[in-house]
């Protein structure tokens, strides 16, 4: 065997020269993989180690070498051969084999950035640790996914600033800015980013932080100034008269500065310090307020006492004098009263008394002269009875009424008369008024008619009982119109107004009013000298309003007791004389008003400091409202300025017109601010309006594209619709949850559905061949039940072209729904043979067909008889093989023996296409042929078995091996029906011509030769 093996010609790749190995390498074809992987690894040279590599496809191989020779450079080729093939886009299988045998981070990185296919760039992504790797993949990466998934693990802030900053994909840019958030590195990102759209994300953010820290510093300074008014407002306490009141304004305050945060200790010292003093002010106001507080009580109770006595003098009682006495001995008998009686109590008492007394006696008096009283009150109601003379009634009444009063000045009247008498001169009174409103409207029908002051004037004049008011007046009136110079008040003020009052006037009338104006000044002198006579008179009630003032030094209701003091100082001006006979009065007058003024300017004084606490806490207010108006912070800042606003609604009274004017300065920065964001909001509705139709739009685009089955362009579209949205601005809140469910829904409709494409495309393929099937089982249906419709061999033709043309199927339901057609068509064929005579299903001709196929095989394979094949000894063979080669003057001659092989197994190819083409076998005669084709086909290849891989003419590479053949040439290498089919080599059924518009047709089961 040993010569044999010497005498039996190497492959050039076994040679020991390397430079052959090399040079064999050219020869190799795809086929013999094998071999160059045994190159690419345990060739000694390392130069023909790496030629095998360059040829190599094989990923786990060169996952192998690439990490265990010993050769550092055909380490390095075998990575980059890896890396070639994982970052190839015409076969994603293999590349992705590639991409998960490679080990190193650089190529892995590689991968993630520039994969063709976004599964295997992810799954290269996934391997990856190293921060500085993360980022460059997110940085640089061009599928979004895989961009977007590793810039989620990265965790290193430089290295997010670093892919904001040199990224040029804006998603990928505004991502890391976003994880960054409002940090210094947004500020150097702003400066220096590549992409414009991440530098505009970063500055916002820096606009937002320095917003935001103005907003903030306003917030502390109005913060301080507010603490500064508070501790002012807690000084302006120590003037209030009210413990209660001020004690809870002081509980207020502190409860506001402690609200207000970021104090400093002094500002926290100063104001604690202010608040204990006016606590112990409060505290000793509050103990003398409750001593003052028991003595008022004791003396309330003796003044109830003592007005109860009073009161009690009033009341009605049969035996007067038992009534008085008993009063009298109640009174003496009460405890002196605290702080002393002025009198007032005694003298009122003994007035009551006296006027019980007094009541009695009249009472008495008034019961002797009821008669009387009855008589003269029916006179009375005679004189308005309707059949009575109104002028005689008239004077009848003053007498009738003058005696009334004569009796009753001294006594008790019934209540009943006093009513009935009080009816009858209500009557004369709303005659008398009758009177006079029509003697003053007839006097206003004169002047008004008249139109002249002369007229008046000489009416005044010739009248007894002038009013003093009206001469005066017109005597001012005349005085302005004949001598403005003299003129003064009303008078004067009307003239000038009228200008020259003598222009146009007629000599005779300005004479009229000359003499009427002499008459009316010395009438008015007379009727001042009067006047004069008359306030002496007014002594009495002079005293009565000393008495008055001097009575409201009791009242503690201070604010009525200015203003019962105006009205009293008014009175006293009206009535006041003006001699010196009279100023004990004054004085008293005086002095009392004087106190009482005193008191209240104390009152307005401490009304006024706890006003201007008021008042300060108001423009704190202000400036606080002032400081937020031009803010960009809506939210926060309408916050606040609606807090503000019910502080403001909360802050005490203050002087009305400060309060007008604070109120106008705050209404305006509230005004401002509010006016700003309602226009910024209508900008942003009508922006969030836009941004919602372009979003509509797109979820529109994203719908139709998720029902699509053009995958790879819908794929493109989906991913550019996402682009889109992520570049289309916000929209309104109710809206964008909405429009998002809306859009993600259709991208995860179709992500799904591209997910599934495979089973998609399958289940489609299924559904097109069941089709056929059912077609065919219904032609079987018809011909079974004796029905042969016409043309059934042209519609069984076409149906099989439609299956032999099929959509690639496999597995189980290829199997099945094969049976089903291959069952369909032998029921049809055997139902109606006669009517498929001298088609492709012509069952006599199929079996001279094959019976002529056999033959051709059998003889092809037949060939020479050998000496070895004849049961020869093996010095025989030798013997024989050393004729053939000295036959041939050549060891070579080997060579042609080969080829004459080649074209042997190139005539078994042609009959096992053509065995294919011939279709189905029907009969049993068909079948045996069936088995007897096979066998002759595996006994050929089963003694040469070095030709099941041979190269065919036309390129492909079948097996070689018999029925089953076409494809690449790899018997190890499952077999898929459908478009990705393999080559036309003519090595049996599998690698038949027939046609083929959509691809690779199904093949026929596999005979594997045994």
């Amino acid at each position: 065997m040993a010569l044999l093996d010497r005498l039996r010609p190497q492959p050039a790749w076994k040679h020991a020269d390397p430079a052959v190995r090399l040079a064999s390498l050219d020869s190799l074809t795809e086929s013999e993989v094998g071999v160059i992987a045994t190159l690419a690894r345990s060739d000694d040279s390392p130069r023909v180690r790496r030629a095998a590599i360059a040829r190599l496809a094989d990923a786990d191989v060169l996952g192998t070498i690439a990490r265990a020779d010993v050769d550092t450079q055909v380490r390095a080729d075998a990575l980059a051969r890896l890396l070639t093939l994982a970052l190839d886009g015409t076969d994603l299988a293999r590349a992705a084999l590639a991409a998960r045998s490679l080990r190193e981070e650089r190529a892995l990185v590689q991968v993630a950035r520039s994969a063709p296919a976004e599964d295997i760039a992810l799954a290269a992504l996934e391997r990856l640790q190293e921060q500085r790797a993360l980022g460059s993949v997110a940085r640089h990466s061009s599928h979004d996914a895989v961009r977007a998934r590793a810039l989620d693990r990265v965790t290193d802030p430089a290295e997010l600033e670093a892919i904001a900053a040199t990224t040029e994909h804006n998603d990928t840019g505004v991502a890391a800015v976003d994880r960054l958030g409002d940090t210094p590195a947004v500020d150097a990102i702003a400066e220096r980013a590549k992409n414009p759209v991440v530098a505009r994300r970063a500055r916002a953010f820096v606009r937002v932080r320095e917003q935001r820290a103005a907003d903030a510093k306003a917030r502390t300074d109005a913060a301080a100034r507010r603490r500064a008014l508070l501790t002012e407002g807690v000084d302006a306490l120590e003037h209030a008269t009210d413990p209660a009141r001020a004690r809870a304004e002081l509980t207020r305050l502190e409860g506001e500065f402690a609200a207000l945060a970021d104090a400093t200790d002094e500002e926290s010292r100063r104001f604690a310090e202010r608040v204990a003093a006016q606590r112990t002010r409060l505290d000793a106001a509050e103990q003398a307020e409750a001593v003052a507080a028991a003595a008022r009580t004791a003396r309330d109770a003796g003044l109830a006492e003592r007005e109860a006595l009073i009161a009690r003098a009033g009341e009605a009682a049969e035996d007067v004098t038992a009534h008085v006495a008993g009063l009298r001995a109640a009174w003496e008998a009460l405890s002196p009263l605290a702080g002393g009686d002025d009198g007032n109590l005694a003298r009122r008492f003994a007035d009551a008394l006296r006027q019980a007394e007094q009541q009695h006696e009249a009472r008495a008096r008034a019961a002797a002269v009821h008669e009387q009283l009855i008589a003269l009150v029916e006179k009375g109601e005679a004189l308005v009875a309707p059949e009575a003379s109104l002028d005689e009634s008239e004077r009848a009444w003053p007498a009738v009424q003058a005696e009334w009063q004569a009796f009753t000045a001294p006594l008790a009247v019934d209540a009943g008369l006093a009513g009935r008498v009080a009816a009858v001169a209500e009557v004369f009174a709303g005659r008398r008024a009758s009177r006079d409103a029509e003697t003053a409207r007839t006097r206003e029908q004169r002047i008004e008619a008249w139109r002249e002051l002369g007229t008046r004037a000489v009416t005044l004049a010739a009248a007894a009982d002038a009013p003093i008011r009206d001469v005066d007046q017109t005597v001012r009136e005349l005085k302005a119109v004949l001598e403005p110079q003299i003129g003064a008040g009303a008078g004067a003020a009307a003239a000038g107004a009228a200008g020259d009052p003598k222009a146009g006037m007629p000599e005779p009338l300005a004479v009229e009013m000359r003499a009427a104006l002499a008459a009316l000044s010395g009438k008015l002198r007379e009727l001042r000298d009067a006047e004069d006579w008359r306030r002496w008179a007014n002594a009495g009630i002079q005293e009565a309003l000393v008495t008055q003032v001097e009575a409201l030094k009791t009242s503690k209701d201070l604010p009525n007791v200015a203003r019962q003091l105006r009205d009293l100082r008014r009175q006293w001006k009206a009535v006041s004389a003006g001699r010196d006979e009279h100023g004990a009065l004054w004085q008293r007058f005086k002095s009392a008003a004087d106190e009482l003024q005193a008191r209240c300017d104390e009152q307005a004084r401490l009304v006024a400091a706890e006003q201007a606490v008021h008042v300060a806490a108001r423009v704190a207010l202000c400036e606080s409202a002032e400081a937020l108006a031009q803010s960009t912070d809506w939210v926060a800042t309408a916050e606040t300025l609606k807090q503000l606003q019910a502080q403001w609604a909360a802050t005490g009274p203050a002087p009305r017109d400060q309060v007008a004017e604070l109120a106008r300065r705050f209404r305006t920065a509230c005004d401002t601010f509010f006016t700003r964001r309602k226009a910024d909001l209508t900008t942003l509705k009508q922006a969030w309006s836009e941004n919602a139709a372009k979003k509509d739009a797109l979820c529109a685009q994203a719908e139709a594209l998720a029902a699509s089955t053009d995958w790879q362009a819908a794929l493109t579209g989906i991913k550019q619709l996402q682009a889109d949205w992520k570049a289309v601005g916000p929209v309104r809140r109710n809206r964008a949850e909405l429009l998002w469910k809306r859009f993600r829904a259709a991208c995860d409709t179709f992500f799904e559905r591209y997910g599934q494409r495979h089973q998609i495309a399958q289940q489609q393929r299924v559904e097109e061949r069941a089709g056929v099937v059912t077609a065919i089982e219904a032609v079987a249906a018809e011909a079974a039940a004796g029905t042969v419709p016409e043309g059934i061999a042209a519609t069984v033709q076409d149906l099989w072209t439609k299956w032999q043309n099929g959509a690639g199927l496999a597995g189980e339901e290829l199997t099945a729904l094969r049976a089903r057609f291959d069952a369909a068509l032998h029921a049809i064929v055997g139902a109606a043979p006669d009517a498929f005579n001298g088609s492709r299903f012509d069952v006599s001709a199929q079996v001279a067909r094959r019976t002529a196929l056999i033959e051709e095989v059998e003889t092809a394979v037949a060939g020479p008889s050998k000496a070895s094949e004849a049961g020869a000894s093996p010095a025989a063979t030798l013997a024989a093989l050393l004729r053939e080669s000295l036959a041939a003057n050549t060891i070579g001659g080997r060579v042609n023996e080969d080829a004459k092989l080649r074209v042997v197994a190139d005539k078994v190819r042609r009959a096992q296409q053509q065995w294919r083409d011939l279709g189905p076998a029907f009969g049993d005669a068909a079948a045996a042929l069936e088995g007897r084709f096979h066998h002759a086909v595996r006994r050929f290849f089963d003694r040469h078995p070095e030709l099941r891989t041979a190269p065919t003419a036309e390129g492909g590479r079948g097996p070689g091996g018999g029925p089953g053949g076409g494809g690449h040439g790899r018997p190890d290498r499952p077999r898929h029906d459908g478009p990705r089919g393999g080559g036309r080599g003519p090595g049996g059924p599998g690698g038949g011509r027939g046609p083929r518009p959509e691809g690779r047709r199904d093949r026929e089961p596999r005979a594997v030769p045994s």
